[in-house]
């Protein structure tokens, strides 16, 4: 898989995540995530990333945008320690 097929595939982490996605292509995506370690990690921090949005305002619903928008914020306070 190129480069830039596997990020085609990591942005649409989220849309996944919140059941948003076709189901074949939903279908395609769970088959790439079960394969690919680096995208696990990547669906445990959206779920991380997740519950703390819940636990900070519960009445709002999941949104795959929002979250794929703090996901840089997240990397980089990550990888800072």
């Amino acid at each position: 898989m190129t480069r830039y097929a596997h990020r085609r595939l990591q942005t649409l982490l989220p849309a996944w995540l919140a059941g948003q996605l076709p189901p074949r292509q939903a279908a395609r995506l769970a088959a790439h995530v079960r394969a690919c370690l680096t995208c696990r990690q990547e669906v445990t921090l959206l779920d991380q990333l997740g519950a703390l949005l819940h636990a900070h305002d519960p009445a709002q619903p999941f949104d795959a945008a929002r979250t794929e928008a703090l996901l840089p914020a997240l990397h980089a306070a990550l990888e800072a320690g």
